[in-house]
């Protein structure tokens, strides 16, 4: 009775196991409405924090501060930005002030005169850091 009982589920399980596909048809408004999602949030910033490094009215001096901090620090990123009449050199994307006061004061031996700045940031950077 028990290899009955055996034989009989094996051969249900074996009978149960057919392949399967499944097709999916989507509408190409829905497709339209998620690209855009994507763009919007792309390109959306957020304000949060970051640390100045330089600043100042000579770009040559900026680009060595960059390479200076880039060869003491380069699990960071730097990057310049120039508005008239300035160039600023400046690090990290932080949601909240402290987080960016731990980055400054990490630096603060190399780069005394960095302070930290409120920016409109990438929503995408926020994962580097």
């Amino acid at each position: 009775m028990k290899n009955i009982l055996v034989v009989l589920i094996a051969f249900l399980m074996c009978w149960g196991t057919a392949d399967a596909q499944i097709s999916l048809v989507e509408d190409g408004s829905v497709m339209a409405m998620i690209q855009r999602h994507k763009d919007i949030n792309r390109t959306m910033t957020v304000s949060g924090w970051r640390v100045q490094i330089a600043a100042g009215t000579d770009r040559n001096k900026i680009i060595a501060a960059k390479a200076d901090f880039l060869n003491l620090y380069p699990d960071l990123d730097a990057e310049w930005t120039f508005k008239t009449p300035y160039y600023k050199l400046k690090t990290g994307a932080f949601r909240t002030k402290l987080e960016a006061a731990e980055l400054k004061h990490r630096i603060s031996a190399d780069f005394p005169n960095a302070y930290i700045i409120k920016d409109d940031i990438k929503a995408s950077e926020f994962l580097k850091y």
